[in-house]
Parts: C-alpha cells; structure tokens; sequence
C-alpha cells in the first residue's frame, strides 16, 4: 500500500511525525510518503532536501486551483491508494479531499486541539472516511461540538523511536544546579512560556540552585529573553535554538527535569520524548489529553494551566526529593515503552490505513476544480482579531474548565 501524507516539511510536530512512523510503517509493508502542498515552495533550496520520504512536485502552481488539479494529477501518476490530509496543514492540504479523484481513500489526520483545526475537519466531513484524532480531546471536540461521527473517529496518541533504556547523567546533587529543560516553540499563545521567567525568580528566591535550558525557536524569543532579564535570572538560563532531533534526545539526558507549561497540546511529542528519555516531567494539566499521558504522581507532575505557583511548588519538590525524581522518571520510560512507542502507534495507523482503502467508496462525488471557491469558513473567525494577551488569557480561563476555543 502506498500513503501520501499532505504536509509541509518543517521544523513541528507534523513532520516530526511523518520521520519518525514513516519507518515503522514500512515495515509493515506500507510506503508512507510525504507529499508537501505548499505553492512555490522548492524543497531543494531547503535543509529537507533528500530527506527519504519526501515526493515533492518540481513546482505547485500559485493559483489554488491549478495547484490542486497538480497535487491530483501528482497522486495518480505516484499510484497513490490513499491520502492522509491535515485540516491546519495550510489551504490546499485541507480542502484537497473535496476534490480528490473518486479511486483515493482519505484519512484527516487532526493533530491540533483548536477551532482552526476542527472547523476544516468538519467541512471536508463527506469527502473523507476516517478521522483520526491524537487524542481523547480532540476526538471528544470533534464529536460533541463538530459532528463527526464517532464509528469514523479514531484515537491513536502519537509515539516515539525506542532506544536502549536511556544512561541518565542526572544533576541537582553534589553543588550542581538542578537542570530544567524546555523544547519547543517559542509562542506564549501556545506554550504559556513566560511562566518561565517568574518560575526561575522563585526557585531563586526559595534558595534552590537551578538552570534551565530553552531549545526551540519562534515569534516570543526575544520578549522572552527580555523577562528573564526583567526578572534577573537570565544568567540561569540557555537558548540553544532549534537543534535536530539527535541533539534533542542528547539534551534531555543530561537534564533533570522537563517543563511543559501549553495551554492547549493536541498530543505533545516533546513531552513523550522527555518520558522515553527518562526526565521527571512538569506539565500543564490538560484535561483528556495531557492527563491521559502524565499519571500526576505516578509518572509526573501536573499542574493548573498557567499557575504559575503550582508549576513553582512542583518543581520545587522534585528539586529537594531526587528519589522522587528518579521514581518518576523511571516510571515515565515504563509508560512510553507499554504505550507510546513508534511501532506500536504505527500498528494502530496500518489498520486504519487499510480500513480506509476497503471502504473509499463511502466518500462523497469531488467537486469540480472550475467552481473551486475557499468555504466561508475558512476565512479568519472573529476570535483571531482580538488582542494577543486577551486570547491568552481566554484559552487558560477555558482550559481550566476542560473546554476547547
């Protein structure tokens, strides 16, 4: 069987993981291929270029419609069966199964726990036969408040490569600092990051000796940096940038503890990362999404989303109980090993990708290319002109009350 995945080669959770299952898949007998669907994007003048896996047209016409009568014509002559889409993967990935030919299979894949996931997810409904959902959550969101069908939807968390069990270099004994780690985007909206700088300001303020480590780019790294140095502890904290994936797994070896402060997380790779890797993990309580993953005290730490105290008196307790620390790490490697390893997750995908393939004749006639027009609600919603700090603060109020926006 032979599966295109729409999306962008890029630095994110997207690509990550199409790297990571596309392996597991093979050797389940399934070619998974990505298929990038961005007009005039030229993958040969990127740092993903001649990355195994990557079909890439030469060119993608500017004209969405033109672009889409090439991404069509591009599967048919690949012999494509089936094509895996993102509804937040850009404009043509996610209105590509309206006007998909009739012989292809379609799976959405909906990795983000927002409405500018959700609302194309449920305008390509008829076009499409499975949905899968990397979460509880978003299949929750998806079935109660955007009509999908639950006998189409299907929970599959994402995974990670195993490696032999990780040779932990652990601090925050013997005079040496604890050592924190966040990776990630560097987006407040997203990933709550200036809980950060109070939190170390705390930390130093309660005497305890920590340095955190920052990997990862984005729109927030300089007002970042900037609080820190408000706040005084800059010179406690590494920026590394974004580094590959090897030098990631490196990182997280040497660290103590991983912080992940989101306030929405469809399914965080990062955080499973941190767990395979054997860090003790801080992580907002996201409700059916998180907290199906970090078992809090068991496996980790949660803490309300955007509380800034409980992420303090958190880490807190780690830094003064190393045993704790060491149990919970511990028990996190246990949890990805039974649950989230990349072989087990591509399993789950296999059985829906060959679901899809013996059922495509259930998908909706294409529509045709010569009226192509982008649907109403597609267009920018009300909520994405509201001041930054407003939506911030709307998506902790709701998160905290286990509700989506």
């Amino acid at each position: 069987m032979k599966v295109a995945y729409v999306c962008e080669p890029q630095l994110g959770g997207t690509f990550t993981f199409f790297l990571q299952i596309r392996p597991a898949l093979a050797a389940l007998g399934i070619d998974f291929r990505c298929v990038p669907a961005v007009a005039g994007m030229d993958i040969g003048r990127t740092r993903f270029a001649g990355t195994d896996g990557v079909d890439a047209l030469a060119e993608i016409p500017e004209n969405p419609a033109k672009a889409l009568a090439a991404l069509n014509a591009h599967l048919q002559k690949g012999g494509y069966d089936v094509v895996m889409t993102l509804p937040c993967g850009g404009l043509l990935g996610a209105l590509l199964p309206m006007y998909l030919p009739p012989e292809f299979a379609v799976v959405v894949r909906v990795p983000m726990m927002t409405r500018g996931a959700y609302v194309p997810a449920r305008e390509v409904a008829p076009w499409a036969g499975h949905f899968v959902a990397v979460s509880d959550r978003v299949a929750n969101d998806l079935r109660d408040s955007y009509g999908i069908a639950a006998d189409r939807l299907r929970v599959i968390y994402n995974g990670v490569p195993l490696a032999s069990a990780p040779e932990r270099r652990n601090g925050g004994d013997a005079g040496r600092p604890l050592r924190l780690i966040y990776t990630g985007r560097l987006s407040e909206m997203e990933k709550g990051i200036f809980l950060f700088p109070p939190l170390m300001a705390n930390l130093k303020k309660a005497g305890i000796s920590a340095r955190l480590t920052i990997v990862g780019n984005g729109p927030d790294h300089d007002e970042l940096k900037s609080r820190f140095q408000r706040e005084h502890v800059l010179e406690n904290t590494d920026f590394t940038g974004g580094l590959p994936q090897k030098k990631v797994a490196e990182l997280l070896l040497q660290h103590d503890i991983y912080l992940l402060t989101s306030r929405f997380e469809g399914c965080p790779n990062s955080l499973i990362e941190a767990m395979a890797a054997g860090c003790a993990c801080v992580a907002s309580n996201i409700r059916d999404s998180v907290s199906r993953i970090v078992d809090d005290g068991r496996d980790g730490l949660l803490f309300r989303v955007g509380d800034v105290q409980e992420l303090t008196d958190a880490v807190a307790k780690l830094a003064r109980d190393p045993a704790l620390r060491n149990r919970l790490g511990l028990a996190a490697r246990e949890k990805v090993e039974q649950r989230f390893d990349i072989r087990h997750t591509a399993e789950l995908y296999a059985a829906v990708l060959r679901e899809a393939a013996a059922s495509q004749s259930k998908r909706a006639a294409p529509l045709s290319l010569s009226t192509f027009s982008v649907p109403k609600s597609f267009r920018a919603h009300w909520a994405s002109w509201l001041p930054p700090p407003v939506k911030a603060w709307l998506r902790t109020l709701f998160e905290r009350r286990g509700r989506s926006i």
